[in-house]
């Protein structure tokens, strides 16, 4: 079973991952030496490359633990293929300069008594800046049948977590109502939490929540955007990408073009700027408004209306950065909209003042 597990793992990565980023991975787990990686076996179909991984991991005789270290290596560098939310402790006296060590077996030991029926696993590795657990609740099945054996391992049974030093921000990986539940329990335990809330901000682009999350001020700083991308050597296609965005064209490269608004977009830019940061902004998917507020209109009479909006895109804040430069929004600006960087959340519930 333990076999069908690791291969099991094996498997997943490698179909999971890009062809070209798989090497990335492989070297960034660091349990495959330089002449293999560079050599034939781990070239080819995925296929082949699943085989040959299965006989290093036998012929090293790889334990759970190990293989657990590959999938979490897999998932720090491929973050963006999750949904991130951000939780906060309250109430906590906990420490983030214990050993993070003990904070694995304190979770993972948490989570088994919670969970009597299964297993949990757990894998801690440090990345930009940040302590990484992976937290695999697999079920024991009861028939030990060769079908059920190859479904000992399920990648949706993994739950990332990480959290940085000093903080009482946690990013899990969103996952099942009843295995979130279990992981926020063994959060509050662990930490000596009163109670662990939802913070409303989510996500793909994991630094972004952070930088997001741990903003002291109106801005956030970038810090760990900056140190994922230095870290990750799967982030430069990112950074190319968003080096392109920014890039616009201005009458004020023209020579001899006199325009006549360059005043009043000077002074919106620098609005936008206030509010949002001069720099790269943080990548936000979605933004999510609900209303629940009274609408005298109705033909019932006096009612609430409720509605449920979203906005979303590749990068909502640099688009509306570029609708208010050309004057598409009015100033100015709302409340909701200025708000999302100051109160660090994507999701917002709009009621009546009364």
């Amino acid at each position: 079973m333990i076999e069908d597990y690791i291969n099991g793992v094996i498997k997943a990565v490698v179909t999971r991952s890009l062809t070209n980023a798989l090497k990335e991975v492989l070297k960034h787990w660091g349990r495959i030496s330089e002449a293999e990686l560079n050599g034939s076996n781990l070239r080819g179909t995925k296929a082949k490359v699943c085989e040959a991984l299965q006989r290093i991991a036998e012929r090293e005789q790889f334990t759970l633990e190990i293989i657990g270290d590959l999938e979490l290596s897999y998932m720090q560098l491929n973050s963006s293929k999750k949904i991130w939310k951000v939780f906060k402790i309250k109430g906590s006296n906990f420490k983030h300069d214990l050993d993070p060590r003990s904070v694995r077996v304190r979770l993972v030991r948490s989570l088994q008594l919670k969970k009597m029926d299964g297993v949990v696993d757990g894998n801690l590795r440090m990345f930009a800046g940040a302590m990484w657990f992976r937290l695999h609740l697999r079920p024991v099945g009861r028939r030990r049948s060769k079908k059920r054996a190859t479904e000992m391992y399920k990648h949706c049974n993994s739950v990332f977590l990480l959290t940085f030093p000093g903080s009482p921000m946690f990013i899990m990986s969103r996952t099942g109502v009843q295995k979130c539940r279990l992981v926020l329990q063994a959060i509050t335990e662990v930490t000596g939490a009163e109670r662990v809330v939802d913070t409303n901000l989510s996500g793909r682009h994991v630094a972004s929540l952070a930088d997001l999350a741990l903003n002291t001020q109106q801005q956030p700083n970038n810090r760990f955007r900056k140190m994922e991308e230095k870290e990750n050597p799967l982030a430069v296609s990112l950074i190319k990408k968003r080096k392109c965005a920014d890039q616009s064209s201005s009458f004020d490269d023209i020579p001899h073009v006199v325009d006549d608004m360059s005043q009043v977009k000077r002074q919106r830019k620098n609005i936008l700027s206030n509010v949002y940061g001069a720099g790269p902004h943080p990548l936000l998917e979605t933004l999510e408004y609900r209303f629940d507020v009274k609408d005298n209109n109705l033909e019932d009479g006096e009612s609430n209306c409720r509605a449920l909006v979203e906005i979303k895109g590749k990068n909502i804040l640099e688009g509306l950065c570029k609708l208010g430069r050309e004057g598409f929004i009015k100033f100015p600006l709302p409340k909701h909209l200025t708000s999302v960087t100051s109160l660090s959340q994507n999701s917002f519930t709009i009621k009546d003042k009364n």
